[in-house]
């Protein structure tokens, strides 16, 4: 008998640790990630919602995005990506208790016009008190574009609407202020940072670009939203005029949010 328990006892373990190891594959719709920092709901497009610190909603939304301006001569069309549109799944893996990763390999961003207008990998990396995510696009039809097509679009609640920031401009000036309460078109929130810190009740919440990588941190109120934006994309230069990019193009970046609760 007591062999016996032993055996199902040995059984159960094994099968927690490779249910722990073994990607899902499933509709990661109703994922949750929870720690003693971090929470978040999991897209089964392999977006985040509702990242949390606490109850502290820091990211509504984050997915891929992207757009780019219609050659001439080409029928009239609704010329952005959104990663939220797509159908087939993400995979999630959780090593062990305290990480979860989110993967698409050679998934596909398309629109009306392009169904399969680029085709992108991610990797998103969720610890209690550490996010690293990275993006590769590769455009597989002409685009053309004033400076990048594709970024990570986070959208941050107006709950931070008042809150202090320090930021690390692309200019490599710092930069400390406080995030508007009300929208003023004289005085609009626009920074090109490399890093951003938010002083939060109880900590510090950190999103830094990695090299090679920039963020730019705006009022969505001037566009009617009900929501503060980061873009994070690949670093490239504004062009007057829009430069096409041919298939194959790649696009490139990667970056990091962390949380480092107050001594």
């Amino acid at each position: 008998m007591y062999k016996t328990f032993g055996m199902k006892t040995s059984v159960l373990a094994a099968a927690t640790v490779l249910s722990m190891l073994i990607p899902l594959t499933g509709s990661a719709e109703d994922t949750q990630y929870k720690s003693s920092g971090f929470s978040a709901e999991i897209t089964s497009y392999g977006g985040i919602r509702n990242l949390k610190i606490g109850d502290k909603v820091f990211i509504r939304h984050l997915f891929l995005s992207g757009d780019y301006v219609p050659a001439a001569g080409v029928d009239k069309h609704d010329a952005r990506f959104f990663q939220f549109q797509e159908k087939s799944l993400s995979t999630i893996s959780r090593p062990d208790a305290d990480t979860m990763i989110i993967e698409r390999k050679a998934a596909v961003l398309g629109n009306e016009k392009y169904p399969q207008g680029a085709t992108y990998n991610e990797k998103i990396t969720l610890t209690h008190n550490r996010i690293s995510a990275e993006y590769e696009v590769e455009i597989t039809v002409p685009m053309a574009a004033n400076m990048n097509i594709f970024r990570t679009l986070c959208e941050i609640p107006l709950s931070f609407a008042g809150c202090g920031y320090k930021a690390e401009t692309t200019e490599g000036k710092e930069l400390m202020a406080v995030v508007p309460r009300e929208y003023s078109k004289a005085d609009s929130l626009k920074i090109f940072a490399k890093k951003l810190a938010f002083a939060v009740s109880g900590g510090v919440i950190t999103v830094e670009g990695e090299p090679g990588s920039v963020m730019f941190f705006y009022d969505g109120r001037s566009w009617k939203d009900d929501h503060l934006r980061l873009d994070i994309s690949q670093q490239m230069p504004w062009n007057e005029k829009p430069v096409t990019y041919q298939p194959g193009a790649k696009s490139k970046w990667s970056f990091t949010i962390s949380y480092a609760p107050a001594e």
